[in-house]
């Protein structure tokens, strides 16, 4: 089934997206598989919580391997990857580099996955494949930053506070 954020319900896949559509669950199972065994963070995580908005990502590429639908790469106007790394800042306990290593597996998930049943990319889908997993790290660690500073900032702030009380009647 595809998951896409857009709401065309007769999209025109090409032969290769409906390919790498059809391998989604493999990739997805090996994925978590290695995410699981490579990274500290994701070994208590529950199932929906590790998966979060990476099928939406997995979608949108598969309509980005596809020339008719118009979309530039997976992570092009979309905030499914801004979502992941989010979610991933207040429910982990994950660090940047995780959450890089998770699109990083994925990416190499895709690939061999889609060799093993020898689905195979021109040089322009190898490229849409690039940009994609590339927006969508940069996107994901920079709202991923942009959480735990707000974290650090208000426990400053809460800090800050109750040290008043105890400070002015000293």
């Amino acid at each position: 089934m595809l998951s896409t954020d857009l709401p065309n319900s007769n999209i025109q896949l090409s032969a290769t997206a409906r390919h790498v559509l059809a391998v989604q669950e493999d990739v997805f199972a090996e994925w978590e598989a290695r995410v699981r065994a490579k990274l500290i963070g994701a070994t208590t995580v529950a199932h929906p919580i590790l998966l979060n908005t990476l099928p939406m990502f997995y979608g949108n590429l598969v309509e980005a391997l596809s020339p008719a639908i118009g979309r530039e790469n997976a992570a092009s106007n979309t905030s499914a990857a801004a979502g992941h790394g989010a979610e991933r800042a207040r429910t982990t306990e994950y660090k940047t580099a995780e959450l890089v290593q998770e699109y990083q597996i994925l990416r190499d998930c895709l690939h061999e996955v889609c060799a093993s049943h020898d689905i195979s990319f021109t040089s322009e889908e190898l490229t849409i494949i690039t940009r994609s997993f590339d927006q969508a790290i940069c996107e994901a660690v920079s709202e991923f930053a942009a959480i735990q500073s707000a974290f650090r900032e208000r426990i400053a702030a809460s800090l800050t506070h109750d040290m008043r009380t105890p400070l002015s009647v000293i």
